[in-house]
């Protein structure tokens, strides 16, 4: 009987938990960066991962995104940020995100979400407020943070800003997985 129960709670565990993807169409990953003074923005796209529901609840992320789609609108200054200075996209080609808490807000609809950020192969604990949305499809997930690009090794520039600013909005269907 005990073991009957056990069995039970599992299930009912792994019904009421869906995961989505992130999609590509819809979804943005922008940033932006003062750069003498000037405020430069850009973008990040193919992202690809997991994004895992319970009832509606957001209770994990693993994500990435691939740092060879950088677009900033200028050719040269995207190929110089893939390069070993900046990004150095062909050693990492991948920005990494896996959440290791999300805690309800005090606001409907929004969450605090923990984890750790891997860029160039080095990890920094991040949290930041973020919105889910519910739509037809799945969800629609806003939010912002700050890094320190000097925190992953990203470039040693004096007239870049140190601090970059990230905004996510990121569409998720549910998976046929």
């Amino acid at each position: 009987m005990k073991y009957t129960f056990t069995y039970f709670l599992i299930l009912w565990s792994l019904a009421t938990q869906s995961q989505y993807k992130p999609t590509n169409l819809g979804s943005t990953i922008e940033f932006k960066v003062k750069n003498f003074g000037f405020e430069v923005k850009g973008s990040l796209s193919k992202i690809q991962g997991t994004l895992n529901f319970e009832n509606k609840i957001p209770i994990s992320f693993d994500v990435i995104v691939n740092v060879n789609t950088i677009n900033t609108g200028i050719g040269m200054r995207d190929r110089h940020l893939k390069g070993e200075e900046y990004f150095n996209a062909q050693q990492y080609p991948f920005i990494h995100f896996i959440s290791t808490k999300i805690n309800e807000s005090v606001k409907k609809g929004t969450y605090i979400v923990s984890g750790i950020l891997t860029i160039k192969n080095k990890s920094q604990n991040i949290s930041f407020p973020f919105s889910v949305l519910p739509v037809e499809e799945g969800f629609v997930l806003n939010g912002n943070f700050k890094i320190n690009r000097k925190d992953f090794g990203i470039g040693n520039s004096g007239v870049i800003s140190n601090s970059v600013e990230v905004m996510l909005n990121i569409q998720a269907k549910k998976s046929n997985e």
